[in-house]
């Protein structure tokens, strides 16, 4: 291989290993975050479409809270972590917060007992499931991609290390005949 083609494999190595980083590292969350936001507002139209033409009312309890819980998602996904729910949860313990869980459920299990119509408060109920299954499995899945990240990125490190000083020794070898003890011999 001639030192010209060798620099074009390094670089062309280079660029594909920016690339890599670049969709693995940049673009992936922003995606997850988008395709997060994206599952709220089906559910949240859902449910507007639900309401509108089965004669729920707009301003039932249960359809406000319910609406209003997708905005705040909407509005924090960007925010919705593993590690933020382990912190909320424990100061929520710590500070004596469980009157407020409390209250927020007991307000909820109210606002769907006003609704009059079982099949109204059924779907009610299926679609705020929705909203907690996909918030929880982009928390979940979110953590474990987290997770992989970080340990690659010191994996994807090492192995560019490798691989470029592999090229090297392969260049020094071939290209100028230069042999030490401690590099293997590459054949040509």
């Amino acid at each position: 291989m001639a030192p010209a083609e060798v620099v074009a494999e390094i670089l062309l190595t280079g660029i594909n290993l920016a690339l890599l980083y670049l969709i693995v590292f940049v673009l992936y969350p922003k995606y997850r975050v988008d395709a997060l936001r994206h599952r709220l507002f089906v559910i949240r139209g859902d449910l507007f479409d639900f309401a509108l033409a089965n004669g729920l009312a707009f301003d039932a309890p249960a359809y406000v809270m319910l609406r209003s819980r997708i905005n705040s998602m909407l509005r924090c996904a960007h925010k919705i972590s593993i590690a933020r729910c382990l912190v909320l949860s424990a100061a929520f313990r710590w500070f004596s917060w469980p009157e407020m869980i409390e209250d927020r459920d007991r307000r909820w299990q109210a606002a769907l007992g006003k609704v009059a119509v079982p099949e109204h408060r059924r779907k009610i109920v299926e679609l705020h499931e929705q909203v907690l299954l996909t918030v929880g499995r982009h928390t979940v899945l979110g953590s474990i991609y987290s997770i992989l990240q970080r340990a690659n990125v010191e994996s994807f490190s090492q192995l560019q290390y490798r691989y470029n000083r592999f090229l090297m020794d392969w260049v020094l070898m071939t290209e100028f005949g230069v042999e030490h003890a401690d590099r293997p011999a590459v054949a040509a």
